[in-house]
């Protein structure tokens, strides 16, 4: 052990309370033991969590758009358009404000093929959950389209 040989070295001689703590250190009673495991362990732990913390705060910068919308509202009646628009536009921080029909619904079938009946358990999933829907055209947020494609400006649902 370092603190034996380093007890006996010729650099401690006339230096009797150096001697005197380097001595106690490897003692069997010595709290030297319970302290660097607690000294470790506190160590591990904010190393872990720091690492937590890094890797959160970079997936939320890799996937939150740049200018991601603070609030999004959903369900405002035709007939209180216009008092919403006014109350928000009294907010002193407003940057800016995208209106666009919206509604909430469930997919039932795509291709004719009903989705609640689905072997794939993705597409059951879909059956249940809620997607927003909207009748406006032209893409107003720029959303990327994988797969398809939008749909002609004069459509009008299927004849």
């Amino acid at each position: 052990m370092l603190a034996r040989r380093l007890a006996g070295s010729p650099w401690l001689v006339g230096r009797f309370a150096l001697r005197m703590a380097v001595t106690g250190l490897y003692r069997a009673d010595s709290p030297l033991r319970p302290t660097l495991l607690s000294l470790g362990s506190a160590l591990t732990l904010l190393v872990a969590s720091t690492l937590v913390v890094l890797a959160l705060l970079h997936t939320i910068e890799e996937t939150v758009p740049e200018r991601a919308p603070a609030l999004v509202f959903y369900d405002i009646a035709a007939a209180h358009k216009d008092d919403f628009e006014a109350l928000v536009h009294e907010a002193p921080s407003l940057e800016q404000v995208d209106l666009a029909p919206l509604v909430l619904g469930r997919l039932a079938a795509v291709n004719d093929e009903a989705l609640r009946d689905s072997a794939d358990p993705r597409r059951r999933l879909e059956a249940r959950d809620e997607h927003k829907m909207s009748t406006l055209q032209n893409n107003f947020d720029q959303v990327v389209v994988t797969r398809g494609a939008w749909w002609p400006d004069d459509y009008r649902g299927p004849a």
